[in-house]
């Protein structure tokens, strides 16, 4: 890991094959890393935490999960970047 102390490891809770996840594998997250167009992103919403792509467009952050698609908005915290996922084996 090249960030051991701002990165974490999140389990998958669903298949979703929009970001190439499946239930079980863990996303390895780095939380100082800086969004980019196309990254996938570990975003936080009224309590609840998700994963989806974001993408840079018209001077605005879209955010897509596979199922939803729209604007960035305030209620959004962005929490970090997904650089790497490490598949369940059984």
């Amino acid at each position: 890991m090249p960030k051991p102390s701002s990165t974490i490891t999140v389990k998958a809770d669903e298949y979703n094959d929009y970001l190439g996840s499946n239930n079980g594998d863990l996303l390895v997250v780095e939380l100082d890393r800086r969004p980019h167009d196309g990254c996938t992103a570990l975003v936080e919403q009224d309590g609840g935490i998700f994963f989806g792509k974001l993408f840079w467009r018209k001077g605005k952050w879209f955010i897509s999960t596979g199922e939803r698609a729209g604007v960035v908005t305030e209620n959004m915290t962005f929490k970090g970047v997904a650089t790497f996922v490490v598949k369940e084996q059984l």
